[in-house]
C-alpha cells in the first residue's frame, strides 16, 4: 500500500462544523416557533378560541405569528389560507427559510378550531401515503 500521508481530518472537521451550524440554526428556529406558539395561545385565549364556535383565526392574522427571520437564512414570502365549510373552519400560515448549502426550514402554523373531523380525515389520508 502506498500513501502520500494525506489526512481526511480537515474535510471531516469542516463537515462537522457545517452540521453543528445547521443544528444551531434549527435550534434557533425551534425557539422562535416555540415563542410564536406561546403568543398564539395567548391571542387564542383572548379571542375566546376555545369556545368551539367553529371559527378559526383568519390566515392573515395567523401570519403575524410566523417568525420573520432566522439568522443566516433568507425568508420566502409567507403563504396561507382559510377554509370555512359546514360549521367548521381552519387556517394555515407558512413561510420557508432558505440557506445555500443547508436545507430549508419550513414553519407552518395551523388553526383548526372545531375542525377535528377535518383533521382526522387529513391524518388518515397522510397515513395512507397521500401528500
Amino acid at each position: 500500500m502506498i500513501s502520500c500521508g494525506a489526512s481526511n481530518a480537515p474535510v471531516e472537521d469542516e463537515q462537522k462544523e457545517e452540521v453543528a451550524q445547521v443544528e444551531e440554526d434549527l435550534n434557533d428556529a425551534a425557539e422562535e416557533v416555540k415563542n410564536a406558539f406561546a403568543d398564539l395561545k395567548e391571542v387564542a385565549e383572548e379571542m375566546g378560541a376555545t369556545s368551539n364556535d367553529g371559527t378559526a383565526m383568519h390566515y392573515e392574522e395567523l401570519q403575524k405569528y410566523l417568525p420573520t427571520e432566522i439568522d443566516g437564512y433568507t425568508a420566502g414570502k409567507p403563504k396561507g389560507g382559510t377554509i370555512t365549510m359546514q360549521g367548521m373552519s381552519y387556517s394555515s400560515a407558512e413561510i420557508t427559510f432558505s440557506k445555500e448549502g443547508a436545507g430549508d426550514i419550513d414553519v407552518v402554523l395551523l388553526d383548526y378550531n372545531a375542525a377535528v373531523s377535518l383533521y382526522t380525515a387529513a391524518t388518515a389520508m397522510w397515513a395512507m401515503g397521500f401528500t
